[in-house]
C-alpha cells in the first residue's frame, strides 16, 4: 500500500522561486575562535601553527599539545580510541552574547549537509509548495535533531570543565570522584535522549505519511502496531520502514534505534541519569605524544545489561546512527532538500 502522492517540485520550478530577499545587511571582520570536540573531555582548539590538543598534564602542569597538523588530528584521536564528533565556531559579534555555531562530524562517509539542515531545507521546500503539514512535520524533525546535537555539545562542555578539574585538583589513574557540578552534565544527556527521542518518532511520522497511515500515528511504537495489522503488512516493504524497524528490532543484536527509547524511559520514568551515574573515573590512554588523561562516567550499555560503558561515547554513537537515519530518509520524502537563496536590492 502506497500512501498519497505529492507533485515534487522540476527544475524550473525551483528556479522560478524568488530569492528570500536579505535587509539590514551589514559588513564586518570578525575573529572566529574552532574548537574540535573530542570524547573524554579533549578539546583542540585552531592556532597559527596547527591545532592545539588539550587539557593535557605534564610535569605536573596543564597544558596542550600545539602544532597538530590539520590532517593528522583525527587519526590522533583515533589512535587514543577517542572519537571526534563535533565542531564549535565561536564568533564574537555580539560580545555579550557570542555566536557558537555548531557542525556535528559523523566520520566518513561524510553527509552532503547536516541531518538537521537537509530536514530544514525540506521543510521550507514543503511550505513553499503550500504542504503546511508536512512542513511543520520536517521542521519539528529538524528542530530536535539539532537541539540533540547541541546538547551533546554541552556535555562535552561539561566533560572538558571535569577533566581540567581532575587534572589541576591531582586525581590519579584511577580514580574516581564527584562533585556538584555534575548535575549539569546529567541534565545535558536528559536533553539528549528526550530529544534524540523525539526525532526518532518524527521520522516515523515521516514514514507513516509515507505510506499513507492515519495521523493520529504519530510515534514509532503506534506505527509498528499499525503496521502489524494484516491488511497493512504491505507496507513493510518499503525501503523506510525497513529501515526503521530493522534499526528498533529487539530480536536483533544491535537494535540501537529501540535503545533510544528505552534510554529516554528508563532516565525519565524509573531510574535518573544522577542516581546511576554518579561517579566521574579518571583513565589514562597511550598516544604518539605521550600518555593522555581522560575522563569517563560509565552508564550500561544498553538498558538492563550488566556491560558498562562510557556516557559521551555511546550516546554520540546513537545520535551519528539517528543523523545517518534522517539522511537517508531525506532523498524519500515528497519534497527536495533544497538550499535557500538569497538576494539583496543590488544583487537579488
Amino acid at each position: 500500500m502506497v500512501g498519497p502522492t505529492r507533485k515534487l517540485k522540476t527544475g524550473s520550478d525551483l528556479m522560478a522561486t524568488a530569492p528570500t530577499p536579505i535587509t539590514g545587511l551589514t559588513r564586518s571582520q570578525v575573529s572566529v575562535t574552532d574548537i574540535l570536540h573530542f570524547t573524554g573531555g579533549l578539546r583542540a582548539v585552531r592556532g597559527d601553527g596547527g591545532w592545539q590538543l588539550g587539557p593535557l598534564l605534564r610535569d605536573g602542569t596543564i597544558s596542550a599539545e600545539r602544532g597538530i597538523p590539520e590532517e593528522q588530528i583525527r587519526g590522533l584521536a583515533q589512535t587514543m580510541g577517542l572519537v571526534l564528533f563535533g565542531a564549535d565556531e565561536i564568533v564574537p559579534v555580539d560580545p555579550h552574547l557570542p555566536a557558537r555555531i555548531w557542525t556535528p562530524l559523523l566520520g566518513p562517509p561524510r553527509l552532503q549537509h547536516a541531518a538537521n539542515d537537509t530536514w530544514s531545507m525540506i521543510s521550507s521546500t514543503a511550505g513553499d509548495a503550500g504542504d503546511e503539514g508536512y512542513a511543520k512535520l520536517a521542521r519539528n524533525l529538524s528542530v530536535s535533531l539539532r537541539a540533540a546535537g547541541l546538547q551533546l555539545r554541552n556535555a562535552s562542555d561539561e566533560y572538558g570543565r571535569q577533566l581540567e578539574a581532575a587534572l589541576a585538583s591531582g586525581w590519579r589513574v584511577g580514580d574516581r570522584f564527584s562533585n556538584l557540578l555534575m548535575v549539569e552534565l546529567h541534565l545535558a544527556f536528559h536533553s539528549v535522549l528526550s530529544e534524540m527521542a523525539s526525532a526518532r518518532d518524527y521520522l516515523a511520522q515521516v514514514a507513516a505519511r509515507r505510506v499513507g497511515a492515519p495521523d493520529r500515528i504519530d510515534a514509532l511504537a503506534r506505527f509498528r502496531d499499525w503496521t502489524g495489522r494484516p491488511t497493512n503488512s504491505p507496507v513493510l516493504s518499503d525501503a523506510l520502514v525497513k529501515a526503521l524497524f530493522e534499526a528498533s528490532d529487539v530480536a536483533t543484536p544491535d537494535p540501537w534505534l529501540h535503545d533510544i527509547g528505552e534510554y529516554r524511559n528508563l532516565f525519565l520514568h524509573r531510574e535518573h541519569i544522577g542516581a546511576m551515574a554518579r561517579w566521574l573515573v579518571v583513565e589514562e590512554r597511550d598516544s604518539p605524544i605521550g600518555p593522555v588523561r581522560t575522563i569517563a562516567m560509565a552508564i550500561n550499555t544498553r538498558p538492563g545489561s550488566e556491560s558498562r560503558c562510557d556516557a559521551l561515547t555511546r550516546f554520540v554513537d546513537l545520535y551519528g546512527r539517528l543523523c545517518r537515519l534522517a539522511d537517508f530518509a531525506a532523498p524519500l520524502a515528497p519534497f527536495e532538500a533544497r538550499p535557500p537563496a538569497f538576494g539583496t536590492a543590488e544583487n537579488p
